[in-house]
């Protein structure tokens, strides 16, 4: 009986750090697309900046 608990203490161990390294995992995935999404919206921000500028310039111009 008491190598049946053994080895269930052994499965739940390996189920804790494989559980415990997925979620590291996820959360190192999740921090990196937020980096990423970011950095589109930045671009996104900064082009529609440079345009409204560019506008701007040519009616001054006119």
């Amino acid at each position: 009986m008491s190598l049946k608990k053994n080895e269930f203490r052994i499965h739940q161990r390996t189920i804790h750090k494989t559980l415990l390294m997925l979620y590291f995992l996820l959360s190192y995935n999740r921090v990196e697309g937020q980096k990423k999404a970011i950095q589109i919206r930045g671009c996104g921000v900064r082009e529609t900046t440079k345009k409204f500028e560019q506008a701007s310039r040519q009616n001054s111009k006119d």
